[in-house]
């Protein structure tokens, strides 16, 4: 609890009481898979997003080779380095 005195120019007082709460920062794992060249699929129990956050570069598919979604497509570039830019809460993160 913080107490707060204020006195303005005429004199006048005020006195109010402020609760702060911290709440910790959730330290549970999170993990991000992509399925990039693909849609969204579930796959062994692991749920890939549809491809999305990449810059560049095309996708291959290939479902001829009889593989599950999500081995079956790709995202390549023949030219330029590819970069996924995944949007983040502020925190720190150990990859």
């Amino acid at each position: 609890v913080f107490k707060l005195s204020v006195t303005d120019s005429q004199g006048a007082q005020a006195e109010d009481e402020m609760v702060l709460t911290v709440i910790p920062a959730n330290t549970g794992a999170f993990s991000l898979h992509i399925n990039a060249g693909g849609e969204h699929v579930v796959n062994n129990g692991i749920t890939y997003v549809s491809d999305q956050y990449y810059d560049i570069g095309s996708t291959l598919s290939r479902p001829q080779t009889g593989l599950s979604q999500p081995y079956s497509s790709i995202r390549y570039s023949r030219s330029q380095e590819m970069n996924y830019s995944i949007p983040l809460p502020n925190g720190n993160y150990e990859v």
